[in-house]
């Protein structure tokens, strides 16, 4: 169940970003005049959209890890019982999916800083390559399947999603491990 919160949440997310960078790039190629500040009014409120589905997921990624959560790949594979808070909390960034998911919502606050601080006449010009660079990171864990394509990966996978020949969910699909793999021992060091 949370896991398609989450990735719910990633594709409003999504949504959002390319929402956001469309109405900057639009804004800013038409100059100034009421529809040119109409479309930096959409940008705006699709960039608040768009971080507050990322906090929101940042948010669900932490209590799945915290709670230790092991019918989820990202937490089973990147956590386990006896990792101390410390190293829980890099168990986040710890994959793939958790790397950009960190760098997603840093933009988000880079994001805001610049619509907030930068030089009016700049913001949408600005804001439209910062948009695009963040609809192309969160590509990278939106997790959709369009036929054959697969469109990034989902920190929300369920292990007998990812692994659906394992003999363990063969015999009982809802296997959920007592415990994870851990975390990689570099980020122990």
């Amino acid at each position: 169940m949370l896991g398609l919160v989450g990735n719910a949440l990633l594709l409003v997310a999504f949504v959002a970003c390319g929402v956001s960078a469309f109405a900057f790039f639009w804004s800013a190629r038409n100059g100034d005049g009421p529809q040119s500040a109409a479309w930096k009014r959409a940008g705006r409120w699709s960039w608040g959209a768009m971080s507050a589905a990322v906090v929101a997921v940042s948010g669900l990624l932490w209590y799945l890890i915290l709670n230790h959560r092991y019918q989820y790949a990202y937490v089973y594979q990147n956590s386990s019982n006896d990792l101390p808070l410390h190293y829980l909390f890099s168990t986040f960034w710890a994959g793939q999916e958790g790397s950009f998911l960190l760098w997603i919502l840093m933009m988000c606050g880079v994001g805001a800083a610049l619509i907030a601080y930068v030089q009016r006449e700049y913001e949408r010009h600005v804001m439209a390559v910062v948009g695009l660079s963040q609809f192309f990171l969160l590509s990278m864990i939106v997790g959709l399947q369009l036929g054959p394509v697969e469109i990034g990966t989902s920190p929300f996978v369920g292990l007998a999603e990812k692994f659906p020949d394992a003999p363990i969910f063969q015999q009982n699909p809802d296997f959920v491990p007592a415990d994870g793999q851990g975390l990689n021992d570099l980020l122990q060091n």
